[in-house]
């Protein structure tokens, strides 16, 4: 035997409302993922944009999303492996961008550059890679599409360039790699 619960509407104890909407019949309780979209990308990629400039390039990892709800929060994950030029002025700076605002960066301070990582090391020459990791939380308050996108650009100054899965080097030998960078967008429920 199976039951059924039929209701016009579900009101919480106390706090967060439970929205059960729809013919779908999706719960959107808080802090629950409504969903998620991802993105990886193998292409190899290089800009000469410089941060300092604050000027950034977008990268092929792009998402757009369209929230449910305009009280959602969006959580922005990416996980992007870089290369450089070399390790003094050459490294890889990155942000995330909601549209073409930026989104998880450091506050104004002087001259500094506002982004969501900061300079790799000295060490990083132009066969090294890293994978610099960035998250970032977004309230939109929208229904509305929004794209969130991965930039890159290079920190220093002068002729540098800033590589996006692969190394500067990037020889054809076994000791250089190819690699992948990755973004992920989630709508939670609040």
């Amino acid at each position: 035997m199976t039951s059924k619960l039929f209701v016009n509407s579900l009101e919480p104890m106390q706090g967060n409302f439970i929205n059960v909407a729809g013919s779908d019949t999706v719960l959107y309780a808080p802090g629950h993922v409504i969903q998620t979209l991802t993105d990886v990308s193998v292409i190899t990629e290089s800009t000469t944009t410089k941060a300092s400039d604050n000027s950034f390039a977008n990268s092929s990892l792009s998402i757009t999303i369209t929230p449910k709800s305009a009280s959602s929060k969006i959580i922005v994950n990416a996980v992007a492996s870089t290369g450089s030029s070399n390790g003094a002025d050459g490294s890889t700076i990155l942000r995330l961008i909601r549209d073409s605002t930026p989104i998880g960066i450091g506050n104004s301070s002087g001259n500094k550059i506002r982004a969501g990582s900061g300079r790799g090391t000295n060490n990083q020459d132009g066969n090294t890679m890293l994978n610099i990791p960035l998250q970032a939380t977004d309230l939109p308050n929208t229904t509305s599409a929004v794209t969130y996108t991965l930039q890159f650009a290079v920190r220093g100054v002068g002729n540098l360039t800033a590589y996006l899965n692969r190394s500067g080097g990037d020889a054809d030998t076994a000791e250089y790699q190819r690699t992948s960078s990755s973004l992920v967008v989630q709508e939670i429920a609040q």
